[in-house]
């Protein structure tokens, strides 16, 4: 397996009471949730991951089918926000890291739109991407709440 640290420092680290509780569940319940890999590339469940084999624990993996890296991380980030209580100002830290992956596939968008001239086509598979509200749906946190946030720059979206 392995692990790419683009994809590990995509998620906040838990904190050591945190960890100290899953490593204890897991050596009480074992591994159960699947591993998420994507090309070989471990993308979900770093911790879960070191737990296993520093404790000799067996687990299981499951395989995710994305068009390319910047897929696979927005799916990284977005799973995240289902799967733990973030805080709203940790949501706003982990939504900033998806905000250029999100401003890469609405550029890649508008290409195809240009390539298409003005005409609206059917089979035009993107859907507009509007990076700001995006972000703030994935979060779950107003427009405003990500706007003041250290890090966020509003040049992108002039």
């Amino acid at each position: 397996m392995i692990i790419n640290q683009k994809f590990k420092a995509l998620i906040p680290p838990l904190a050591p009471e945190e960890l100290a509780q899953l490593e204890a569940n897991i050596i009480k319940d074992g591994c159960r949730d699947p591993l998420v890999v994507w090309n070989g590339t471990l993308i979900d469940g770093h911790n879960r991951y070191e737990i296993c084999q520093r404790n000799s624990i067996k687990f299981d993996t499951v395989k995710m089918e994305f068009d390319d890296e910047h897929a696979a991380q927005v799916w990284t980030i977005r799973n995240q926000f289902g799967r733990r209580n973030l805080s709203n100002y940790a949501r706003v830290e982990l939504v900033l890291k998806l905000e250029p992956l999100l401003r890469i596939k609405a550029k890649e968008n508008q290409k195809l739109s240009e390539g298409k001239g003005k005409q609206k086509s059917a089979d035009l598979k993107s859907v507009p991407v509007e990076t700001r509200v995006e972000l703030a749906k994935a979060a779950h946190v107003s427009y405003d709440t990500i706007a003041n946030a250290p890090g966020f720059d509003l040049r992108h979206f002039d």
